[in-house]
């Protein structure tokens, strides 16, 4: 044992000067990989946190829809229907109003059953699509009422196309 604490060997100086460099380049390799990871997860998170947004703001709209009682189209682009609404736990009558004629968002505008709406909530963004309300079998006399909305989330190049419909089983007059 004290053979072995006298014993001086170690790394010579070219052996430091040859490890050190190599040493360098795989920590920075490897930060540059964890860089990235973390880099690429939080814009999957935004990515998807954005997509979750724009899918209850569909969600809401095809629900309200579901509720009308008169509904009339006024183009593929504005929808305008008096439905029963939830606020502060019990649902009234009121005009709902969608309109998605900006070329960006769909607007959701509320206001009294024969009055006129008001409010500019924005329920689908970065919208890309002109025509949004599908009606079949016409637009006169709805049965059925498609939604298709094809957004763009964050800065990615694609297109995400939301789908949805409902039946309007609830009408009892038309505007």
């Amino acid at each position: 044992m004290r053979r072995r604490l006298q014993d001086q060997s170690g790394f010579t100086l070219v052996e430091l000067l040859v490890a050190m460099p190599i040493a360098m380049i795989v920590l920075t390799l490897a930060m540059y990989a964890l860089a990235t990871t973390v880099r690429n997860e939080q814009r999957a998170r935004q990515h998807s946190e954005a997509l979750r947004a724009q899918q209850v703001g569909l969600e809401q709209l095809t629900r309200e829809l579901r509720e009308a009682t008169s509904f009339q189209f006024l183009t593929s682009q504005l929808v305008e229907f008096n439905a029963y609404v939830r606020s502060s736990g019990t649902a009234t009558l009121r005009k709902v109003r969608y309109d998605c004629t900006s070329g960006e968002h769909c607007l959701r505008q509320e206001g009294a059953p024969d009055g006129a709406v008001s409010g500019n909530r924005i329920i689908i963004d970065a919208l890309e699509n002109p025509d949004v309300f599908e009606p079949e079998p016409d637009f006169v006399n709805p049965r059925y009422v498609g939604v298709v909305a094809r957004v763009r989330i964050a800065d990615d190049r694609r297109l995400i196309t939301l789908r949805d419909g409902v039946d309007l089983r609830n009408l009892t007059s038309r505007f």
